[in-house]
C-alpha cells in the first residue's frame, strides 16, 4: 500500500544519504553496503546510479594515488630524485591533486634533502657544475627549502675561491712565460695554462698564453 511504499522510500533515501556520507569519509566498504540497500529499497534510479558512479570514481582515484605513492617512494629509496619518474616529480603530482597530502609533503622534503647532500658532495669535490645544478633543482621543486640560502652562499664562496686560484695560476703561468720556462715540467707556462683551461675552458687569458707559446715554438724552429 501507499504507506508501506512511502516508508520504504524514506528508508531507502536514508540509506542513500548514509552511502554518500561514507563515501565522503572514504569508507568504501560501508558505502557499498548502504548503496546496495538503497538500490534494493528504491529500485534503482538516477540518484542511486549517480552515487554508484561517484563511488567507483573515488575508489579508482584512491587506487591511483596509492600506486603513485609507491612509485615515488621507490624512486626516493633508489636515490632517483630528478626526471619525470623521479621522486620529486611524482610527489609534486600528488600535491597537485591534494596540497594537504602529508606523505607527499614529507617525500618532497626528503627529495630536497637528497639533492642538498649531492650539492654538498659536489662542492667538496669542487664540481661547481653539479653543485649548481642540484641547487637549482632544489629551488625548482621546493623554493622554501630551509638550507637553500646557505647552499647558494657556499656555492658563491666556492666559485670565488676557484676564481682566485685560477687567477693565481694564470699569474704564475705569465711569470713562467716571461722567465722562459715554456714547457719544462708541471710548473711550466704550458702546463699551467692547460690546467686553467681544464677548469675554465673559456679563459681568454689562458688561450692567449697557449697561442704565444705556440708562436714561440714556431720562432725557435725557424731559427734552428
Amino acid at each position: 500500500n501507499d504507506v508501506a511504499r512511502a516508508g520504504l522510500e524514506r528508508v531507502g533515501q536514508k540509506q542513500l544519504e548514509e552511502a554518500r556520507d561514507q563515501l565522503d569519509q572514504h569508507d568504501y566498504a560501508a558505502a557499498h553496503r548502504s548503496l546496495d540497500a538503497a538500490r534494493e529499497l528504491l529500485g534503482g534510479g538516477l540518484a542511486v546510479d549517480a552515487t554508484a558512479q561517484a563511488l567507483a570514481r573515488a575508489e579508482s582515484g584512491d587506487a591511483e594515488t596509492e600506486q603513485l605513492v609507491d612509485r615515488a617512494k621507490a624512486a626516493l629509496d633508489a636515490g632517483r630524485v630528478l626526471g619525470d619518474e623521479g621522486s620529486a616529480a611524482l610527489y609534486k603530482k600528488l600535491l597537485a591533486a591534494d596540497a594537504s597530502n602529508a606523505v607527499a609533503q614529507s617525500g618532497l622534503q626528503k627529495s630536497a634533502d637528497v639533492l642538498a647532500a649531492q650539492a654538498r658532495s659536489a662542492l667538496g669535490s669542487r664540481d661547481m657544475a653539479t653543485a649548481s645544478a642540484r641547487i637549482d633543482a632544489i629551488a625548482s621543486i621546493l623554493p622554501t627549502y630551509a638550507a637553500l640560502t646557505d647552499l647558494r652562499g657556499q656555492l658563491a664562496q666556492a666559485r670565488e675561491a676557484d676564481r682566485a686560484t685560477l687567477d693565481a695560476t694564470l699569474q704564475r703561468a705569465d711569470d713562467q712565460m716571461r722567465a722562459g720556462n715554456l714547457a719544462n715540467g708541471d710548473d711550466s707556462a704550458l702546463a699551467l695554462y692547460r690546467a686553467v683551461l681544464k677548469q675554465d675552458p673559456a679563459s681568454v687569458r689562458a688561450k692567449e698564453g697557449l697561442r704565444r707559446i705556440a708562436q714561440s715554438f714556431v720562432l725557435q724552429a725557424n731559427a734552428a
